[in-house]
């Protein structure tokens, strides 16, 4: 955590557009995912359809889920000797790009009220 706060926060130095473009993005994302769960549930619980409302928040995650199993079956076409080690931990690259995007927000909204970065040698204004 402390090694991608400090990367974020050296991009919010150094290229403060694309940082406020970037943190902007990931922010909206994860406001919108939350945002259609909650709808979804809300739909759910008042006995209102809510299949759609879920479909829609969940399928970014879906395809992040995906994109992680397409990941993993290319690297297990390349290096076929490891092809049991990497089928052990396949797992963890289903689920972790689905948080990538909620780590993201963290790491921008620490680096937007953060005034000093401990070991990088440099303050931000």
């Amino acid at each position: 955590m402390e090694f991608t706060n400090r990367q974020i926060l050296i991009t919010r130095v150094y290229s403060p557009q694309l940082w406020a473009i970037a943190g902007t993005t990931h922010l909206l994302f994860c406001v919108t995912i939350l945002f259609g769960i909650s709808l979804a549930v809300g739909d759910f619980l008042a006995g209102r359809p809510a299949l759609q409302i879920a479909a829609l928040a969940f399928l970014p995650l879906l395809l992040a889920s995906i994109r992680g199993a397409l990941r993993v079956t290319a690297v297990q076409e390349m290096l076929p000797p490891l092809k049991a080690q990497i089928q052990q931990q396949s797992w963890i690259h289903l689920l972790v790009g689905v948080w990538i995007p909620y780590l993201y927000t963290i790491n921008f909204l620490a680096s937007a009220v953060t005034k000093k970065s401990a070991g990088a040698g440099f303050v931000t204004s």
